[in-house]
């Protein structure tokens, strides 16, 4: 599982909500977007590297 750059206290604090139904946007991708994907209904990420955000985009996690 992708961990995001944040510190472990708050990754541990934000897996205790019920996020399901917010919508993020960030700037730049990776982790944070890999880890996002799975915690709510829908995530928007800033890139500007489109090899980066290929490789990202290929882990997403997309539910069916």
């Amino acid at each position: 599982m992708p961990v995001p750059w944040y510190t472990y206290p708050a990754t541990e604090y934000l897996q205790h909500l019920d996020l399901l139904q917010f919508k993020v946007h960030e700037f730049g991708s990776g982790n944070s977007t890999l880890w996002w994907s799975k915690q709510v209904k829908c995530i928007t990420s800033v890139e500007d590297d489109e090899k980066w955000f290929n490789l990202i985009e290929g882990q997403l996690w997309i539910p069916k």
